[in-house]
């Protein structure tokens, strides 16, 4: 089993704000993998399904290819937390709860101001970065032992206030890194489900 959640606000007005690119990697792979997240439960919007095959997006130097891969996949759990981002780890430790699942099993998935816009970092553990999400998940977990994936947006003007930045939506012009980076994102999240954490952080996302 592998629970991947990905972090943001519920609500229209948040759909493509900085804040909600954890939401948008989840709905993308929802899409992809057509796992529909038409269920609430543990304070979250899930969608469940056991996998043996999936579409996953190669993108090479911006240009994006479907391949089909076999794969040897467990069940999959795309979580959306309903909490708000700073209540995300009320969610996820009631998810786990319910799955009987360790915090290894965990893909947690959020954006990133101390990244430049369009990186991707991996990491098994680690502090949260100043990400509440993150910290609300550490508080609620009792530890930083869980996988997750960060996405990168850039740090705010110095005159804008962090909290004001990632509740902004992206231009236009942003909007091309960020589908680009959505799609590795999908990548990364892939082979941390068929590869294991390790082997995906070996790899250049």
């Amino acid at each position: 089993m592998r629970l991947v959640v990905g972090l943001g606000n519920p609500g229209k007005q948040y759909e493509y704000t900085r804040h909600n690119l954890g939401f948008r990697v989840v709905n993308a792979l929802s899409n992809q993998w057509r796992i529909k997240l038409t269920r609430h439960k543990c304070l979250s919007l899930i969608g469940e399904k056991k996998l043996s095959s999936v579409s996953c997006r190669r993108t090479f130097k911006r240009t994006t290819n479907v391949l089909t891969r076999s794969l040897s996949l467990p069940t999959i759990i795309l979580a959306k937390p309903l909490t708000f981002v700073n209540g995300s780890g009320e969610a996820v430790k009631a998810l786990c709860d319910w799955l009987k699942i360790g915090r290894e099993e965990i893909l947690v998935i959020c954006d990133d101001f101390n990244l430049d816009k369009g990186k991707l970092r991996l990491r098994k553990s680690g502090s949260s970065g100043g990400h509440n999400g993150l910290e609300s998940i550490i508080e609620f977990l009792g530890s930083e032992e869980f996988p997750r994936l960060r996405l990168g947006i850039g740090r705010p003007e110095e005159d804008l206030d962090p909290a004001e930045y990632v509740l902004q939506k992206f231009s236009k012009q942003e909007e091309s890194v960020v589908e680009e980076m959505i799609a590795r994102a999908c990548q990364a999240a892939e082979a941390v489900i068929s590869d294991g954490i390790d082997a995906a952080m070996s790899r250049k996302w």
